[in-house]
């Protein structure tokens, strides 16, 4: 599901150059303006820029399993109470609620994410890849939705935004007018 959120600008602007309508953009100075209409545009970037993390829980009841499944920094816990002997007049059921994890945050503060994101990038930029317990200095949560902006190629994300939507635009459409 992310590369489909992270990627689909990207295709659109290849189909643009496939189809030649790039220099049809630079002689009318309009996004839109080479047949992809600005509202497409949008709906490609925008979500490839916001991000968003996941947390399901299934529970099969016919099993008696429960699957958690997550992404980002949310995390699933579960009360379970755990009983104890009853009170000594034997009218009050004893016991109390502990609390178990489910899930393991997937942040820059979590060591184990770190040495994963670390392995995961060039050696030349494993110490600075996780800075301040967030992605690049900027972004919390390790894996998420969309984002793409911290998993895009240098340049892309300008590249996008000058090929697909006018600055007015984009501005206007999340909110910065």
């Amino acid at each position: 599901m992310d590369q489909e959120i992270v990627n689909a600008p990207i295709r659109l602007l290849e189909k643009a150059q496939k189809e030649g309508k790039l220099e049809q953009l630079s002689s009318s100075k309009q996004a839109g303006g080479f047949g992809i209409e600005q509202s497409e545009a949008l709906n490609t970037l925008l979500p490839a820029l916001s991000g968003s993390c996941a947390l399901l829980a299934f529970l099969d009841a016919g099993r008696n399993k429960l699957h958690v499944a997550c992404t980002g920094d949310s995390r699933a816990v579960m009360g379970v109470w755990v009983p104890s002997p009853p009170s000594t007049d034997g009218k009050q059921p004893g016991g109390k609620w502990k609390v178990e994890a489910l899930s393991e945050d997937q942040t820059g503060r979590n060591p184990k994410e770190v040495k994963r994101i670390q392995t995961e990038h060039p050696e030349d930029e494993a110490n600075t890849v996780i800075s301040r317990g967030r992605v690049l200095g900027g972004l919390e949560p390790t894996r998420a939705f969309g984002d793409a902006r911290y998993k895009w190629k240098p340049g892309t994300q300008k590249e996008l935004a000058n090929a697909l939507v006018s600055t007015s635009m984009l501005l206007f459409r999340i909110g910065r007018y």
